[in-house]
């Protein structure tokens, strides 16, 4: 018989063990455009949209799904949590993780679809629950593995088709079974017009839409026409074949698009999204139109006048066309009576919309790759995608360079009106002006007291100008920038693999001999061979290191010779010599004033000290998590960028999560001498399996509870003890109580405590094990339940073992024949074994038997075995012959017996 207990034992408190250096944070970033007016949200580059019946707008817009309320004009969050990823299914959509979602649609009763691109799912949400419903098995015979779906559409009786885009194939999924509808070949390419579908080939299908009648309309992206299948056979409706913009107002069969996405109003008229010609074309009756776009003007107004970048467009009920726009509108908009208006973003959102003059934490950034640190402990952001540079100051965030619309303007005046192009590398000199990779305007811009200029790159894309004048010098595509203590300036010139120097306004090559390879160790540095370097980063001494990352190395200029000091080995390669370590296309570069380096390596935040190399954040999947523990425990997605303070905190562009990460060096911690005890007072020896409490100081960053089995890490801490994990209840920064191995080793042995900031060691004695029973706050009084009969004669009404009164528990004496439960330490190995960590199994009995006396009687022991991990229960009957008052209690296993004190009260 096991009996679970009712009593309030001693609060375990836990621990854990990491050896990391450094605890991660979200500095900036992360933020979503939720319970705001649509028009005043910052958006980057929707990807889809969808409406329905009442009117409601859902679209894509990142890793998230949003709902723009028809009545209110607030967006709210419909799935996916913003960061990259996977996860979530089963539960609530809001919390879940997708990756790069860009296809949407809704069926009559209002489940929404979404095309989970890069995780090779198509998702649904019904009633706020996500769930899978293709992507990772095969159904009827035909796979539904896919390979980065890129549209959904839902038909009349509720069927859904997928746009199973680099598969090069259409699936229909009805009734949970697969079916192929057209390009079962899987080849890219053209051909099959026709005949049967099935065997017909596609190029890239990126959209699809189905009418009424049973006829299944396709965007073939790649071959530039839009495909119809018919009862099985597919023909082309639209498209040459050309991108070109071509034959309006003539037959859609002769006209030039893109067809990234289509979509069907009720009169059964097509609208393309014709991303490269900024259009929306409609086909009516076999004849192709211009029905928004092509004009200049990005207010609202009449659509033919309208310019716009449509990545989406799907029709309502009544005729009205909604447009998803690209990176450079970032809006969603509706197009009614020939008027277009917007909905949600703006073409140039203010920097109140990016959350400009707020927290940092409240911004939204889009793909930032560069970053920088000055003297002063200001952050400066290359805000990539949205094309700006923002600083972090006082935690918070300001837009100093950029006006967010991506073009080539403002030289001469204010840096925060101008116009740059995809930014991706920043740095700041000794007097507080700062530098700009302008990547796409193949230039480099500056900023001294807030207004900008051109220092290098004439925006013409190329490699001309050495030793002339830097302005009028041809770059391209330059990534990166770096400044020395005397103003010179260095350039990764990522497009002709090659490093630029700009010293007194005049341009050098200083290393690469513009043909991409890997070459030159050893040798001047103008003679080797460098493959899309992309960061640079200068130390004390003015050497000079590159990430060469096509070569997925870094490498070293000192006095003018090149050699590599990372990178270059087969395996990751962490702990030992850096030259021997793995590279995964590192980007940006980092140097203290110790010359420690950091890499950004995609996945990784790598750290090479005296030659050696360690990983100290990601584990090389893309991810996001770990926020406020050991960095290594953390996932970070697309680093591009890290930069490093005077006091050792290390930034991470987190391009992929859309967020700076910090890095924190965190104070060792320490264990209080003599600080390791019984976590039961009671008990004066420590045996295996039996719970500790350590004390001492930074033990944790902060309080953490178990919530299921007992982990061997909580909170980013884990203690070892004689060099075995232990299992952990909960932990704190003063105070740590973890469970002593089963099979540790009797005498003295090692214990350390380890956090993101360090490990702290001491030993302690462990005894073999010996029976004790836990005792209540008076330390005299055992630990335990007295349970008696209710009428159905079950057990329950619980009361604790005591003198009435005496606590403030509900306790009162035992009586004879009745039945009590004690609790303790050291009963022995149980049959079946607990399995380690584990925290509750069902009759696991000690193997060895365990005799019980009250006042010198046997008593009869029921059931003996654990009642958890670490803890023991005994339940018995109490003998009829006992005395009354507080009496003995011993307890024997193996011949060994209970230390003498515990009492039971017997009346």
């Amino acid at each position: 018989m096991r009996l679970t207990r009712g009593v309030a034992l001693a609060s375990l408190s836990s621990l854990t063990l990491f050896a990391q250096s450094y605890t991660i944070s979200t500095f900036a970033g992360g933020a979503l455009p939720v319970n705001v007016a649509g028009t005043a949200a910052s958006l980057n580059g929707p990807q889809a949209v969808a409406v329905d019946k009442s009117g409601n707008v859902f679209f894509i817009d990142g890793n998230s799904v949003f709902r723009l309320d028809a009545t209110t004009k607030l967006l709210t969050l419909t799935a996916g949590s913003g960061t990259a990823g996977f996860s979530g299914d089963n539960g609530l959509a809001t919390g879940a993780q997708l990756n790069a979602p860009s296809g949407l649609a809704l069926d009559s009763s209002g489940t929404l679809y979404i095309a989970d691109t890069n995780n090779g799912r198509i998702r649904k949400i019904t009633n706020g629950v996500i769930t899978t419903v293709s992507g990772n098995l095969a159904i009827g015979g035909v796979s539904s593995q896919l390979y980065n779906p890129g549209g959904v559409a839902v038909d009349p009786s509720g069927n859904l088709y997928i746009a199973d885009t680099f598969n090069n194939r259409v699936l229909e999924f009805s009734a949970g079974v697969i079916t192929l509808i057209a390009g079962g070949g899987g080849i890219a390419g053209f051909g099959g017009d026709n005949g049967v579908a099935v065997n017909a080939q596609l190029n890239k299908p990126g959209g699809v839409a189905a009418d009424s009648s049973g006829n299944l309309y396709i965007a073939d992206s790649g071959n530039y026409r839009i495909r119809k299948v018919t009862k099985g056979i597919i023909t082309t409706v639209a498209g040459t074949g050309t991108v070109n913009l071509s034959g309006d107002n003539g037959p859609a069969a002769n006209a030039g698009f893109s067809a990234s996405k289509i979509a069907l109003d009720s009169s059964g008229n097509l609208y393309i999204a014709d991303t490269f010609n900024n259009r929306i074309r409609k086909i009516t009756s076999g004849t192709i139109t211009t029905a928004a776009g092509g004009g200049s003007s990005q207010a609202d107004g009449p659509a033919a006048s309208a310019q716009i970048y449509p990545n989406d467009v799907t029709v309502d009920s009544a005729g009205n066309i909604y447009i998803a726009e690209t990176v450079y509108a970032n809006s969603i908009r509706k197009i009614s009576s020939g008027a277009i208006a917007t909905l949600a973003g703006s073409a140039a959102s203010s920097g109140l919309q990016l959350g400009d003059t707020g927290p940092a934490t409240g911004a939204r950034l889009n793909s930032p790759q560069g970053i920088a640190v000055d003297s002063s402990g200001h952050v400066f952001i290359a805000d990539t995608a949205n094309n700006s540079i923002r600083e972090v100051s006082g935690g918070v965030i300001n837009t100093v360079a950029g006006n967010r619309v991506a073009g080539f303007s403002g030289d001469n005046g204010a840096g925060s009106s101008a116009r740059l192009n995809t930014p991706e590398g920043v740095a700041v000199d000794s007097s507080g002006s700062f530098y700009i990779a302008d990547t796409a305007n193949n230039s480099i811009r500056k900023v001294t007291g807030g207004v900008i200029t051109t220092v290098a790159g004439n925006q013409a894309k190329g490699f001309s100008g050495d030793n002339g004048p830097a302005a009028s010098a041809s770059l391209n595509q330059p990534a990166a920038v770096a400044v020395d203590s005397s103003g010179n300036l260095y350039i990764a010139d990522t497009g002709n693999s090659r490093i630029r120097k700009v010293s007194a306004s005049v341009i050098t090559t200083i290393a690469g001999n513009g043909t991409a390879g890997f070459s030159g160790d050893g040798g001047a540095a103008t003679s080797a061979q460098l493959s899309a370097p992309s960061g640079v980063a200068l130390d004390s001494a003015g050497n000079l290191y590159i990430a060469d990352t096509g070569n997925n190395r870094v490498r070293r200029i000192t006095n003018g010779s090149i050699s590599t000091i990372a990178g270059g080995g087969a395996i990751p390669g962490d702990n030992g010599p850096a030259t021997s370590a793995q590279l995964a296309g590192p980007q940006g570069l980092a140097v203290d004033s110790t010359g420690t380096l950091y890499i950004a390596d995609n996945n990784r935040i790598r750290k090479v000290a005296g030659g050696i190399i360690n990983t100290i954040a990601g584990n090389g999947a893309p991810g996001f998590g770990g926020d406020n523990t050991p960095s290594t425990l953390a996932l970070v997605s697309n680093a591009q960028g890290v930069a490093v303070d005077a006091g050792g905190n290390v930034y991470v562009a987190d391009s992929g999560n859309n967020r700076i990460r910090l890095l924190k060096p965190g104070t060792p911690p320490a264990i209080t001498p003599g600080g390791i005890v019984p976590n039961d007072s009671a008990v004066s020896v420590i045996q295996p399996g039996s719970w500790i409490s350590i004390y001492g100081s930074n033990l944790a960053n902060g309080n953490y509870l178990w919530n299921a089995d007992f982990p061997t890490s909580l909170g980013g801490t884990m203690v070892a003890i004689d060099n075995r994990p232990a299992y952990l209840w909960v932990v704190s920064p003063a105070q740590i109580n973890a469970q002593v191995p089963d099979d540790a080793n009797t005498g003295l042995v090692s214990v350390a405590v380890t956090t993101g900031a360090g490990t702290a060691t001491s030993t302690v004695t462990l005894a073999q094990y010996g029976p004790s029973f836990s005792l209540l706050g008076d330390g005299k009084h055992v630990a335990g339940e007295i349970l008696t009969l209710d009428g159905s004669g079950a057990y329950g009404n619980y009361d604790l073992v005591g003198p009435a009164n005496t606590f403030s528990y509900n306790t009162r004496p035992v009586k004879a024949n009745e039945t009590l439960t004690l609790f303790g330490v050291g009963f022995g190995p149980t049959t079946p074994a607990l399995a380690a960590g584990q925290a509750f199994v069902g009759a696991d009995s000690t193997t060895t038997p365990v005799t019980v006396t009250i006042g010198g009687v046997n008593a009869k022991v029921l059931f003996a075995g654990l009642s958890e991990a670490g803890l023991y229960q005994i339940n018995l009957v109490v003998p009829a012959s006992t005395g009354t008052g507080d009496q003995p209690l011993q307890a024997t296993v193996n011949g060994i017996k209970t230390e003498t004190g515990p009492v039971v009260t017997v009346q």
